[in-house]
């Protein structure tokens, strides 16, 4: 396994009349999955690629179909839903800042307890 996605469909190359470039905001996701998609531009169902996860993307490709990130419309043909995978990034990234803020407080604390005694 190279550690590349395997993409089977024929996506067609954004040609002048085709999909409108990606913004790179849009490719900020920490899911490879996701950046694959929004790469080849399966953002709709009727965009939907066939996709065919190697051994180490099956469980991520679980969790973002649990999640409603990742839907499928034919066996085997899967699309990005952005808003769903703008919300659930949006909801990690709230969880990681509750995280450095008690974190910080914590380490705040024990820097007290040493400056007092």
């Amino acid at each position: 396994m190279s550690g590349k996605l395997d993409l089977i469909g024929v996506v067609p190359q954004p040609g002048p009349t085709g999909p409108p470039p990606i913004h790179p905001a849009m490719l900020r996701t920490r899911s490879r999955i996701a950046r694959a998609m929004i790469q080849a531009h399966a953002l709709a169902p009727e965009q939907a690629i066939a996709f065919s996860p190697g051994p180490s993307d099956v469980a991520e490709l679980m969790k973002l179909r649990k999640a409603g990130v990742v839907r499928e419309t034919l066996p085997g043909h899967y699309w990005l839903d952005l808003v769903a995978n703008h919300y659930r990034e949006q909801q990690a990234g709230r969880v990681r800042a509750m995280w450095a803020v008690g974190i910080s407080l914590v380490i705040v604390a024990v820097a007290v307890m040493f400056y007092r005694g």
